[in-house]
């Protein structure tokens, strides 16, 4: 008679298997949470930048529309930086409505005024309030009336930054447009 050699094995781990398992899967548990706080974190920081080009592109747009249909431009607070341009901090003229409109920057904001009065008193702000301006600028040319000119160039630059609490969601901004005054003020 021949004997069988009947080896019995247990089925499962050994207690080493186990903890490389484990190990394994820590780190790629990790690695993967890593990876969706990255991703949310450069969401937020997209949706932020999207805010800031939003609020800037509406204060510049709504700027640049009404100075090209006003007449009458009063540039203040004007410093000449060459021949016939001059940089000027606020800006005062006639709306195509005949309102007399400012825009100013008093402290962080843009402001739109209606009414003759000191920059800061009673206007309306263009930016929203987590944003920070800067710098507001009018580079002015041809402002002057009369048959020599009397069709003012404006270069209107405007800078800031957001102010969010997380340092790593802020975001600045330099926005530049010219604008051309339609009708001439003869």
């Amino acid at each position: 008679m021949s004997k069988k050699s009947h080896v019995n094995f247990l089925t499962g781990f050994t207690l080493l298997e186990m903890i490389v398992s484990t190990g394994i899967f820590s780190v790629v548990v990790v690695a993967s949470i890593g990876i969706i706080l990255s991703v949310k974190s450069a969401q937020e920081k997209s949706s932020n930048i999207q805010n800031v080009q939003d609020n800037i592109r509406f204060a510049a747009e709504f700027i640049s529309k009404e100075l090209r249909q006003g007449t009458s431009y009063q540039p203040v607070g004007c410093t000449t930086i060459a021949l016939g341009l001059r940089q000027c901090t606020s800006i005062t003229f006639t709306s195509s409505r005949g309102l007399l409109v400012s825009y100013c920057k008093p402290a962080s904001t843009v402001l739109r005024l209606e009414v003759a009065g000191s920059c800061g008193a009673n206007g309306l702000p263009l930016t929203a309030s987590n944003i920070a301006i800067n710098q507001l600028f009018f580079y002015v040319t041809g402002e002057a009336a009369g048959a020599g000119d009397g069709q003012p160039r404006m270069t209107l630059v405007l800078s800031g930054a957001s102010t969010e609490p997380k340092t790593q969601l802020r975001s600045s901004f330099n926005l530049q447009t010219t604008v051309t005054q339609r009708v001439r003020d003869l």
